[in-house]
């Protein structure tokens, strides 16, 4: 999902070029406990220090529809990893149709959501067509890594999620 909505965005900054601010919509229905059940606390971290520091877009809204009871206990394992300025982003709507369209205009939702634009099918259709367009950019792009061997100096600002690599100077044992 995290690789899917990245090449996503790159190719709408390639063909758009930057946008005021990303708002995200997540449709919890059908959502279980069994979700929650199955995420890995370690993927779920990076997951949230991509979505706060490693978009290339900025994050200004984020919208769960369709959330009930459900969406407390997975916000209560992930509220520790969440930077304030993003939770206080966070909507949640048990019944989208009342409250969404105060935050996002009608004009941009799906049909399948009471808005005007076109289905959800037809959504996915276009974005498929685009990244069948530019595969050749996402081919190239993919290419491009970073060199860590080449790095002069290592950075500890990530060291909370990637791991403790040199963490410690020294370690003596009595």
């Amino acid at each position: 999902m995290v690789k899917c909505n990245d090449v996503v965005m790159r190719v709408t900054l390639l063909q758009k070029g930057t946008v005021a601010g990303l708002v995200y919509i997540f449709d919890m229905e059908g959502f279980t406990l069994s979700h929650i059940a199955r995420m890995h606390i370690t993927e779920l971290r990076k997951v949230l220090f991509y979505l706060q520091d490693g978009l290339p877009m900025q994050l200004v809204q984020f919208h769960f529809i369709n959330a009930d009871s459900r969406l407390d206990k997975l916000m209560m394992i992930i509220k520790p990893f969440l930077k304030k300025k993003l939770f206080e982003r966070m909507h949640f709507h048990t019944d989208p149709a009342k409250t969404l369209y105060e935050y996002v205009p009608q004009e941009c939702m799906p049909k399948e959501f009471g808005g005007l634009d076109r289905s959800i099918r037809e959504l996915q259709d276009e974005v498929r067509a685009r990244l069948n367009d530019t595969s050749d950019f996402i081919e190239e792009d993919e290419k491009r890594v970073i060199d860590e061997s080449k790095r002069l100096q290592k950075s500890s600002r990530f060291d909370h999620v990637f791991g403790m690599e040199g963490t410690f100077k020294k370690l003596e044992l009595d």
